[in-house]
């Protein structure tokens, strides 16, 4: 069911993406943003690679790189490597004749996602949405109800290691959790924490995203966590103590793979 919400949320997400199609718009992309707005550019370039992988679902030949995440040996920027990237993957689709399809062609994502998990749905209805899932919180869960606390304190702005995405090779693998909810998956509820990979600087080191804890409401800065980043939440269980303890396990490989503390987040 996770891997259906998942791929119809990639399909929702990346349906409105414009394909860039030829390398001259690459070169433009990077140009227009080449110096004070690295970080923009960098994400569009790799909208442009999910797309191609998440909606169009496009398949390339094993021998051309379509990873987002630079290799550690390759002695490039991050910004130069994507654009290597999707310049290869254009080249591609040109030789094998790819054709971009419609929205209405990826099997219903929109209503697919609907009916599956409303709650991941994060487009132009995220705000409502958001409404929507703090009011049902709010009438599910008081804020001062000790299972909400007792979960903030342990898991709240902390990083972990998803092993199985890292093992895949295509991303880090490394996430940090941004919200403790409590989510209803058709008849039931559980709780879940809400996470966002998180990326890795040029000394391949992660670069946690600024959290703090207002009177038990989740706060950041808005513009850290925008556009495809926020699309990209992932939901990982903390109901029974069994997933409690595989999460404590994944932060801890996060500390022992990277050497680094978990981050210090204001109110916890």
């Amino acid at each position: 069911k996770r891997q259906r919400a998942r791929r119809a949320e990639n399909q929702n997400t990346f349906s409105s993406v414009k394909l860039i199609t030829n390398e001259a718009e690459v070169d433009k992309l990077v140009s227009d943003y080449a110096t004070a707005r690295k970080g923009d550019a960098t994400s569009k370039l790799k909208e442009q690679v999910h797309a191609r992988k998440k909606f169009h679902e496009w398949t390339y030949p094993k021998s051309l790189c379509t990873n987002v995440t630079k290799p550690k040996e390759k002695k490039t920027t991050p910004l130069e490597h994507l654009a290597t990237v999707l310049k290869g993957m254009i080249a591609h689709e040109k030789r094998v004749g790819h054709v971009p399809r419609t929205q209405s062609s990826c099997g219903g994502a929109d209503t697919e996602l609907r009916d599956l998990a409303p709650e991941l749905l994060l487009t132009n209805q995220a705000h409502e949405l958001a409404a929507q899932r703090a009011e049902e919180m709010e009438e599910a869960r008081p804020q001062d109800d000790p299972e909400l606390v007792r979960r903030h304190n342990a898991f709240f702005g902390k990083c972990f290691v998803d092993a199985d995405v890292r093992s895949a090779g295509t991303e880090p693998g490394v996430y940090q959790i941004i919200n403790i909810v409590w989510r209803k998956y058709g008849k039931d509820s559980y709780w879940c924490a809400e996470a966002l990979p998180i990326e890795l600087d040029d000394q391949e080191k992660p670069v946690p995203f600024p959290l703090s804890l207002v009177d038990g409401i989740a706060s950041f800065a808005e513009d850290s966590v925008t556009g495809m980043r926020r699309s990209s939440v992932e939901d990982y269980w903390l109901h029974e103590e069994s997933d409690e303890t595989s999460m404590l396990a994944d932060m801890e490989r996060y500390q022992a793979l990277f050497q680094v503390p978990q981050p210090q987040v204001p109110g916890v």
